[in-house]
């Protein structure tokens, strides 16, 4: 439907609308028509054509409200119009809002009636300033938020100052309180979003906060969506977002001309761009979309898929049916993403959407062809991205696709592109992780592109084009992390404002950017070959914010301009002297740590630097400070080991410092009467090895004032710390304190008060007793490694969430019970010698690492294999192991300690123990110690899975008992001793596992990607003779055996079982001529879909026994035999087929067949031709097959006997009429459902006859 015809609608209605309010009201009330915010974005006629559908008689005055902000560019309303100007607020009006919105709690803060004030002032009678400020403040009320406490964020706001004035500076300030990159990532979608879009539905935005990446990488959309939703309303509760009627949201207008100066800002983190790709009214909206089970989609009844307009979809529910029969359903697609699709191909459905604007298929690592996708012609956005089997696209793949604007083809291992000559529209290119390619084509015809993004193209050397002039339009290019050497000409590119060329290591010269008037930020952070520049001044860029020149050559800086807000210098190993920066009045952040020649600083002062809130000279050889006095704006000083530094400069203008970090700095001398008791906004203080202060006193007299403190570290004091202790009781706010290397503490205060306190480290220290510990129930970390005089330790059980506990190098002899410490990720133990037992480590479900090395403990700590998450394992000195105990072992096991090498002490319990074991180096310890490698290798078999990180399925990895080694019990009675091995969930082939693949006899292979054929096993060939073999959900596998080292390893095979592998065509195939089955016996298929006969004429296992076949859906005939009657398997005793659709006949003869199951086999029409007649056969069950006429198929009936056949079930048979021999009496005979089958004709005698024909 176009636009125009959109909009006459939606006139109609709204005139139908109107009308109905006229005559409910009967001429008695007005009609007022509210257009909130929308009188900047009206056009010059927009009025008279909303008048246009309004009613116009008498009976209904009518009047129009139309708000909007100052601005120039507001279209002038003529005609009877009255115009209202509001001005700002008054200092009482703002505190007063501030009041009334504001928790109740922040009144007894000290002195919070001048913070208001403050506040208030800073608003300057803007109210949804105020607004914004007291959500973010409310929110840090209500909710735990990281380092803030109440006190420190209503400081914050109140003293809060920003060089930018473009913004009010209490927006700024809440957003610059909202924690962690996901929830920045969506607020500044959602301000790019607003910017070109009014309200919209809160499922809507949280959809597009999903496509754009936000929440990436993810298993299931549901967790997405919940984490979108958990975001949203965190955004509602900070008042950065509105909620209006019919849960639309939107964006106070205020907040949208906040300036996104992080170094990738918005176009770095989107996938897509939607926000500026259909900012332009070109597309209406998502539509009314829900999430349901596995999907987001159009709101519409369940029956009417072809009404859906909108579908995000897993691909593991996209999977579940045939992906073609699923989409023929939605050919009215418009938008389609799929996360973490299955398929290998894109599908013929998808390509006959010919209305689909925006296709999206991410985290696609099974999909190796595109081709098709060409036909897309209407679309305007498409990412497939993370489709490393790709490594070539066809020339003509965008020739058709001339509305594209946005196109994502991130993790592709191409090494270049299509031409994108046609390409006219587009506005985002994005390739992020397209490590090999290595060129682009020609972007001379991109005259609209905005965005170039090839961070991560490792192997990206060069552009074809020498220069960029071209692209007026582009505002972000991102060569991060590539192998450029040579940049082209960056001239006259006026709206280019972002230059990222983060660890671009070849670059060692930059181009002139005195043409780029808009550049903001120019970022060279790890080009380590770059030592100057071009330019020699940069200070006529007057939007210049940000430059990084970290961790390269640069020995001295251009002039820079007087706007610059970040200056990153860090590790600039050339750089001897900080150059003036009395120009950068602007400046809020410079960080020069280590940088390790810097020993000079230019100026005396910083006083100039009113704005400066970060100062970073770590590592540095600085030996004095300039003066920081009248810096009143600083938050953050940190000289961490600046071991030259010999005096600090006065700070008691330091008023506004929050961290103070002078750790390390051996050199420093006491001058004066040095205190930081004005510093009382202080929140973290760091004093560690600061060998030249008497940090005693210096901090007995300061931390009474410190009541805002959360992190005290004074490690190293080596003076008596009684001063000290007896003040730390006084910091209620504290929640890491570090007193470790203190050999004068030797007990510890009461810390009762100390209710906040998260970590404690007294490592090191003279402590004898814990008593003290008891009430502090938020305790994370307890780190009392070293304390040599501990010898007992009180009840944890009031710990709870204790996360670590280091009692390494103490004198324990025995520990308290953990059963209440479920939370526990670390217990560290080592050189704890006069330890000899451990407690219960059952309830330790979280447990990750245990070291017991040096302990006095004997016995191997069988109850990890309880222990699902463990990943690090440090055993102590031991003798023996019971191998029989060991269910599972971590990934990372340390026995160096073990003396276990003698075969005969290991021992193991009756039967052989299969162990789990996480990742391979268990196998390199194994391959260091070879006797203990070849008693493990006859007493014990393995189950080997990546780190749960690593895993093909992640946190949804199987780790149950119940399951691991279930496909061994099919081996167990045929393996005896044998080793059997298990190798599941790896990526790639699992380095470490040669040797005992060298032994493994029987190998199950469960979902590996690496696998496409048997030989992938053993790219290394060690000689391995496999006889039994499953693979399952091993997803790229197309042929078992192709090559000649396939057949090699599958000539000894006696057990095949292939389960679930939704890509296997063929078992044999490739060029070689033959291939020995002959000691094949049991052979098991069960959901190959593709597979449509099992043996080709020349490759019958003659000596098979056992053949079962199940749910192959595209299953013909089970042998390809020209001569049926010739090839006889005389071994064959057991054949069972379960739901072979299209299977129509078995393909040889089966004359020893003992027993036979067939099931749901619909186009089967008989079993047994005459020339396959089972003189065995002693059990034949036959059911669900809507084609079976006949079961026998023979000429005389009367002569063929089966004298040993004693049951027959045939269940369902609708079209069977007959059975098509004479049987002999049979000991049970059930019959159920056969209509057309005349049981008195058949002149069947048994022993037990049951018939339902009329069921």
């Amino acid at each position: 439907m176009k636009v125009e015809e959109e909009l006459e609608r939606l006139k109609h209605r709204i005139k139908a609308k109107l009308e109905d309010k006229k005559r409910s009201t009967a001429g008695k009330k007005y009609l007022l028509l509210v257009l909130d915010d929308e009188g900047n974005k009206m056009k010059d006629n927009d009025l008279q054509d909303i008048r246009a559908v309004l009613p116009s008689d008498d009976r209904t005055p009518v009047k129009i409200l139309v708000t909007r902000r100052k601005s120039e560019e507001a279209p002038i309303i003529e005609g009877n119009a009255k115009e209202v100007t509001f001005e700002p607020l008054s200092f009482e009006g703002s505190l007063t809002i501030l009041e009334n919105s504001i928790d109740k709690k922040f009144c007894n803060i000290q002195g919070f009636e001048d913070l208001f004030d403050a506040i208030a002032k800073k608003s300057k009678g803007l109210p949804a300033a105020i607004t914004v400020m007291a959500g973010a403040l409310n929110y840090i009320a209500r909710h735990s938020s990281g380092d803030w406490t109440m006190e420190s964020a209503l400081e914050k706001a109140a003293y809060y100052e920003k060089a930018d004035k473009g913004v009010n500076l209490l927006i700024s300030c809440a957003y610059e309180m909202l924690p962690g990159t996901v929830i920045q990532n969506c607020f500044w979608h959602s301000v790019q979003f607003f910017r070109k879009h009014g309200g919209v539905h809160y499922n809507e935005l949280i959809t597009h906060w999903i496509m754009e990446g936000n929440f990436d990488p993810f298993d299931h959309i549901e967790k997405a969506y919940k984490e979108g939703h958990s975001v949203l309303m965190e955004l509602l509760d900070r008042g950065m977002l509105k909620i209006q009627d019919d849960n639309i949201v939107s964006m106070e207008g205020a907040a949208l001309n906040i300036v996104d100066s992080r170094p990738r800002g918005y176009g770095g983190t989107a996938n897509l761009g939607l926000a500026s790709v259909f900012g332009n009214g070109e597309w209406k909206s998502l539509g009314r979309i829900t999430q349901t089970e596995g999907m987001i989609k159009t709101l519409c009844n369940p029956k009417h898929w072809q009404k859906v307009s909108t579908l995000l979809i897993d691909g593991s529910c996209l999977s579940l049916e045939s992906h073609d029969n699923f989409m023929d359903r939605m050919l009215e697609l418009q938008v389609l993403a799929v996360f973490n699709p299955k398929f290998t191909s894109i599908t013929s459905s998808l390509v006959k959407m010919d209305k689909l604007l925006v296709l999206l298929l991410r985290s696609c690592n099974l999909l190796e062809d595109i081709a098709h996708i060409k036909k897309l012609k209407t679309l305007k956005v498409l990412e497939i991205s993370g489709a490393s089997q790709i490594k070539s696209l066809p020339e003509e793949l965008f020739d058709g696709m001339t509305d594209l604007q946005s196109l994502n083809l991130s993790g592709l291992e191409i090494k270049t592109l299509p031409p994108l000559s046609n390409l006219k529209k587009l506005r985002l290119l994005i390739l992020r992780r397209c490590s090999c390619l290595n060129k682009l084509p020609s972007l001379k015809e991109l005259i609209n592109l905005e965005i170039l993004y090839l961070s991560g193209a490792s192997s990206f050397v060069r552009f074809i084009d020498p220069t960029l002039s071209f692209l007026s339009n582009i505002q972000m290019i991102d060569l991060s992390g590539t192998a450029i050497v040579r940049l082209p000409k960056f001239k006259d590119l006026p709206n280019l404002t972002q230059i990222l060329l983060r660890d671009c290591c070849g670059i060692h010269m930059l181009p002139n950017l005195e043409q780029l008037p808009s550049l903001q930020i120019l970022d060279l952070s790890g080009a380590i070959t770059l030592n100057k520049f071009n330019c020699i001044s940069m200070a006529s860029l007057d939007d210049f914010r940000i430059l990084d020149l970290s961790k390269t050559l640069i020995s001295e800086l251009p002039s820079i301009p007087s706007s610059l807000t970040e200056l990153k210098l860090i590790g600039c190993s050339e750089l001897l002297k900080l150059p003036c920066t009395t120009a950068l009045k602007n400046l809020e952040l410079l960080d020069v740590s280590n940088s390790s020649k810097l020993s000079g600083i230019e100026d005396k002062s910083f006083q100039h630097l009113t704005y400066l809130h970060y100062l970073n000279l770590s590592k540095t050889k600085v030996e004095n400070l300039p003066s920081l006095s009248n810096l009143k704006n600083l938050r953050k000083l940190l000289l961490k080991d600046c071991s030259l530094l010999k005096n600090l400069p006065d700070l008691e203008g330091l008023t506004g410092l929050e961290v103070l970090d002078i750790s390390g700095c051996s050199a420093l001398k006491v001058e004066g009467n040095v205190s930081f008791e004005h510093m009382s906004r202080l929140r973290k203080l760091s004093l560690n090895r600061c060998g030249g202060m008497n940090l005693s006193e210096i901090a007995a007299k300061s931390l009474e004032r410190m009541t805002h403190l959360q992190i005290l570290k004074l490690s190293g004091i080596t003076e008596d710390m009684s001063s000290i202790s007896s003040k730390l009781t006084t910091l209620t706010n504290l929640i890491q304190l570090s007193l470790k290397d203190c050999p004068g503490l030797k007990t510890l205060p009461s810390l009762e008060a100390l209710s906040k306190l998260e970590v404690l480290d007294l490592s090191g220290t003279a402590i004898t007793s814990l008593a003290v510990l008891q009430k502090l129930s938020n305790l994370r970390e307890l780190l009392l490694s070293g304390c040599s005089s501990l010898e007992t330790l009180p009840s944890l059980e009031a710990l709870s969430k204790l996360e670590v506990l280091d009692l390494s190098g103490t004198a324990v002899t025995s520990l308290p019970v953990l059963e209440k410490l479920s939370n526990l990720r670390e217990l560290l133990l080592s050189r704890c010698s006069s330890l000899e037992t451990l407690p219960s480590l059952k309830a330790l479900i979280h447990l990750k690492v245990l070291d017991l090395s040096g302990t006095g403990i004997k016995e191997f700590p069988y109850e990890i294999s309880e222990l699902t998450c463990l990943r690090r394992l440090v055993l102590p000195h031991l003798r023996e192991v019971d191998w029989g105990k060991i269910k599972r072992l971590p990934e990372d096991v340390v026995w160096g300690g073990c003396g276990i090498s003698n075969p005969t002490e290991i021992g193991a319990n009756d039967g052989k123990p299969f162990i789990l074991v996480e990742g391979t180096q268990f196998f390199h310890f194994l391959n260091e110690n070879p006797e203990l490698q070849e008693a493990c290798f006859k007493q014990v078999s393995f189950s080997v899975r990546p780190p749960r990180e690593q895993a093909n399925n992640g946190d949804n990895f199987c780790y149950s008992d119940e399951v691991m080694f279930s496909n061994y019990r099919h081996f167990s009675r045929y393996r005896k001793d044998a080793l059997a091995l298990e190798i599941r969930g790896f990526n790639s082939f699992p380095t470490g596992l040669e040797d005992v693949l060298k032994h493994t006899e029987y190998i199950s292979l469960t979902d590996n990607m690496f696998m496409k054929h048997l030989s992938d096993l053993d790219a290394v060939q060690t000689g391995m003779k496999v006889k039994g073999c499953w693979l399952q959900a091993c997803h790229k596998m197309e042929i078992i055996f192709c090559k000649e080292r396939d057949f090699e390893l599958g000539k000894n095979l006696e057990i095949l079982w292939v389960s679930n592998i939704p890509n296997l065509k063929r078992l044999y195939g490739g060029k070689v001529q033959s291939m020995d089955f002959k000691y094949l016996t049991h052979l098991h298929l069960d959901c190959c879909p593709k597979l449509e006969n099992v043996f080709p004429s020349s490759q019958f296992p003659e000596n098979l026994e056992i053949l079962q076949i199940r749910f192959c859906d595209n299953m013909k005939t089970v042998f390809e035999d020209e001569k049926p009657g010739k090839c006889k398997l005389s071994k064959l005793h057991t054949m069972l087929q379960f739901e072979l659709p299209e299977l129509t006949s078995i393909g040889i003869t089966l004359q020893h067949l003992q027993k036979v199951k067939i099931w749901k086999c619909s186009k089967l029409e008989s079993v047994f031709p005459s020339s396959q007649f089972p003189e065995n056969l002693e059990i034949l069950q036959i059911k669900f097959c809507d084609s079976m006429k006949t079961v026998f198929e023979h000429e005389k009936p009367d002569e063929c006997k089966l004298s040993k056949l004693h049951t027959l079930l045939l269940f369902e048979l609708p079209e069977l009429t007959s059975i098509g021999i004479t049987l002999q009496p049979l000991r049970k005979v059930k019959i159920s459902k056969c209509p057309k089958l005349d049981i008195s004709e058949e002149r069947l005698k048994s022993e037990e006859i049951t018939s339902h024909q009329n069921e």
